[in-house]
């Protein structure tokens, strides 16, 4: 049987070339926080001496390197199992994204390519989970906040309250797509994966 994804070996190299080009940006957004929280402990007390914008700065820092460390970290370590669309031209990957709303193709390559993003996508169960935690967290942050009347504060903690709201619903649909196409046959075989 001939593989359905012909330049399947292009499309990863893509990929993971795609991946491997994220670490400079992961480390300019890094330097960009940092950047920001400096300035902001600065400005907020006017001095790096206090002990207040010291531990304001060293977190400023140590979320810095966490998101260069973890691109870094996961750049390398999924190069090699990158998704095949990753590699793909804007077409084809607007193409697989139809395919999954709709739930199927008739193109054998875009639906082996739309399987494969939702083979990778279905294991993505930790943003729901991680985004519904904060969500949570900043629900009580906000009711804090309200009752000692901290409305700057409050507005933060609804904002991000909201943020974590649409992703968890956003990433719930998305995993709801992937599992209902893997559960149809493929337009070339007539049987599909099953989830």
């Amino acid at each position: 049987m001939t593989d359905p994804i012909p330049d399947r070996e292009q499309l990863r190299q893509r990929s993971a070339d795609g991946l491997q080009r994220a670490v400079p940006v992961a480390v300019a957004v890094g330097g960009v926080i940092f950047a920001v929280i400096l300035a902001f402990a600065v400005g907020l007390r006017g001095d790096l001496h206090s002990g207040s914008s010291l531990v304001v700065v060293l977190a400023g820092l140590a979320a810095a390197v966490a998101i260069v460390m973890t691109t870094v970290y996961f750049a390398r370590r999924r190069a090699d199992s990158a998704p095949l669309l990753f590699g793909a031209d804007r077409p084809t990957r607007g193409a697989v994204r139809e395919a999954l709303r709709t739930g199927g193709t008739s193109d054998p390559r875009i639906d082996a390519l739309a399987r494969d993003a939702a083979r990778i996508g279905r294991s993505q169960r930790w943003v729901v989970v991680t985004a519904a935690f904060v969500a949570l967290i900043e629900a009580a942050s906000l009711v804090t906040r309200i009752i000692e009347g901290e409305w700057f504060r409050a507005a933060t903690a609804g904002a991000l309250l909201v943020l974590m709201g649409v992703v968890a619903a956003t990433k719930t649909v998305e995993l709801r797509r992937h599992r209902a196409y893997l559960r149809q046959p493929g337009p070339a075989s007539g049987s599909g994966t099953a989830a």
